[in-house]
């Protein structure tokens, strides 16, 4: 990956504006500047980004949830090659470096979340993502687990503060022994939000587990038909 650096070098130290980039990804000429546009008239917005789509192993649009603090908190939605103030890079230190298997950039955006940092998705599609037929995110499936339990515990007054917001894994991981006592320690802690997230991550369970129980006739059915369709 290399980062292109963007603006004045003598009022920034080596550029105002930084922009990571893979060596096979592609980006439109304009993307520069229109996203600079955006941060130089909006001091409020940190991170500007824009719509995607694929090209290589796989073509299409990138699907992109829409921003939100709840959607950060569960998985990210904001690419790599987004740009941002030097500034503020060097503000939260730049990737975590304990982040060695996958997800370092959600990570990243994360510590721009804490610092109540905007972020603006340009409504156009400048930014092409290649896809390979396997590519390092395929690989590094088998330590997401790991990753996103990093990812909590470099973030743990977050977390701390919306016990409520995580689903799925990353709730399960929140409200394991593990990780509950640690958060705790947290100064973000709230028992009441906490006692409430746990609340909902169970009935959240609760209702998984029930739902099958309560499928599985229909499912019986539907294996029944199918056999006597092929039996026929």
């Amino acid at each position: 990956m290399r980062c292109t650096e963007y603006g004045d070098s003598n009022a920034w130290g080596g550029g105002g504006y930084i922009l990571p980039l893979d060596a096979d990804d592609k980006i439109e000429p304009s993307y520069l500047e229109k996203a600079v546009a955006v941060l130089d008239n909006d001091p409020k917005t940190g991170v500007v980004y824009c719509r995607a789509d694929l090209f290589g192993a796989q073509r299409g649009e990138w699907d992109l949830k829409p921003f939100s603090l709840k959607q950060m908190m569960n998985g990210n939605c904001v690419f790599v090659s987004a740009l941002f103030r030097r500034t503020d890079w060097d503000a939260v230190g730049g990737y975590n470096v304990n982040m060695v298997h996958s997800l370092e950039d959600w990570d990243f955006w994360l510590s721009f979340v804490e610092r109540n940092i905007g972020f603006y998705q340009i409504p156009e599609t400048l930014f092409h993502y290649r896809k390979h037929a396997v590519s390092r995110t395929i690989l590094s499936r088998g330590k997401d687990r790991e990753s996103q339990l990093g990812i909590i515990l470099n973030h743990l007054d977050l977390y701390a503060a919306h016990p409520n917001l995580p689903r799925g894994s990353m709730a399960d991981l929140l409200f394991s022994k593990s990780v509950s006592k640690q958060i705790r320690k947290s100064a973000k802690f709230n028992k009441f939000r906490w006692i409430s997230g746990s609340l909902r991550c169970n009935f959240r369970r609760f209702a998984v587990i029930a739902k099958a129980y309560l499928l599985f006739p229909v499912y019986i059915q539907r294996i029944y038909n199918i056999l006597k369709e092929l039996g026929k």
